[in-house]
């Protein structure tokens, strides 16, 4: 059976995002992926990655939560995607052609 949590009702911190983020220790490397969506950014690419980045905020804090995942110390989002997607993501933080 699979556990399914409700980010908004169930993760502690919640409903906030940011501050589901914040009580599981993860950093955003853009904070703009911690709101809900409106205005998107310019360009296909930052728009992707800010979408990515989120998905990846509330599946880590979701695992945390279900104790499926452990970390030392404060994980980085942006870190994690700039070596594990930089192929799909062009323009990461410190890849070339970055913003």
């Amino acid at each position: 059976m699979a556990m399914m949590i409700d980010s908004s009702a169930d993760l502690p911190g919640g409903p906030g995002l940011d501050s589901v983020r914040e009580r599981a220790r993860i950093r955003a490397g853009d904070r703009r992926a911690c709101h809900p969506p409106g205005r998107l950014p310019a360009g296909a690419a930052a728009a992707a990655r800010i979408a990515v980045e989120r998905a990846l905020i509330i599946a880590l804090a979701c695992a945390r939560h279900a104790g499926r995942c452990e970390w030392e110390g404060t994980l980085d989002t942006a870190s994690l995607i700039t070596a594990c997607a930089w192929d799909c993501l062009p323009g990461a933080k410190g890849e070339p052609g970055a913003a």
